[in-house]
């Protein structure tokens, strides 16, 4: 066979081979970026109610890249009630730097009783610079939840954008101090934005396709 035919089937080979891989590369082996974080610290100064009259809320800014929501992480006080329908959700933010309106309900525990950790997984692609809430709430029944916080915050990672809590289920929002005096404890964590890898190694193929031209050529 023609070496020049060799060549390019390897060329187009090789490229395809690197866009498999960047394709799914979201989703496996792909390290969490952590956004925001003020979970580990030592121990929460108190805890807010999260009921159906009463959501939390605790904002954050992502930094200089987009990426994708994976995890959302809160330290919960043990429940007063535990009638159930405890949702969390994130949400985008307003012009007067409060939270503004749903984007997506994570998937996790809705009546988490015991005080622990708890995990909730999302989908959202963030937008670099762009502030985000995550809110906690009871959408019925007399579920009574508790969210630990810290005052003054203890951020050990990412940017916090203050907490809020809303007494008519997200009409209208409260600021809770002066950011960043107060925040619930929680972290958040995410991949880099798909379409960022894929054109990484769309630009890594290209490469190699040119070093192998050039070869050619000598």
């Amino acid at each position: 066979m023609d070496r020049g035919i060799l060549l390019r089937q390897a060329r187009a080979s090789s490229v395809s081979l690197l866009l498999l891989v960047a394709l799914a590369c979201p989703l496996v082996g792909k390290a969490d970026t952590i956004i925001f974080d003020n979970l580990n610290t030592p121990t929460p100064d108190s805890m807010l109610d999260v009921k159906f009259s009463q959501w939390d809320a605790q904002g954050f800014k992502v930094g200089a890249s987009n990426i994708q929501l994976s995890l959302a992480e809160l330290n919960l006080a043990t429940a007063a009630n535990t009638s159930g329908n405890f949702f969390v959700k994130l949400y985008s933010n307003s012009g007067t730097n409060m939270p503004a309106a749903p984007l997506e309900t994570l998937v996790g525990n809705t009546n988490p009783a015991a005080a622990g950790i708890y995990g909730y997984t999302g989908s959202t692609l963030l937008t670099a610079n762009t502030t985000y809430w995550i809110v906690a709430q009871v959408t019925a029944g007399q579920g009574l939840y508790k969210w630990n916080f810290e005052l003054p915050a203890g951020v050990e990672q990412g940017q916090p954008a203050g907490a809020v809590v809303s007494l008519d289920q997200g009409s209208s929002w409260i600021q809770l101090g002066s950011p960043p005096d107060f925040a619930f404890n929680m972290r958040v964590s995410g991949v880099p934005e798909p379409s960022g890898v894929l054109l990484a190694t769309l630009g890594f193929a290209a490469a190699v396709g040119f070093k192998r031209r050039r070869r050619a050529t000598r």
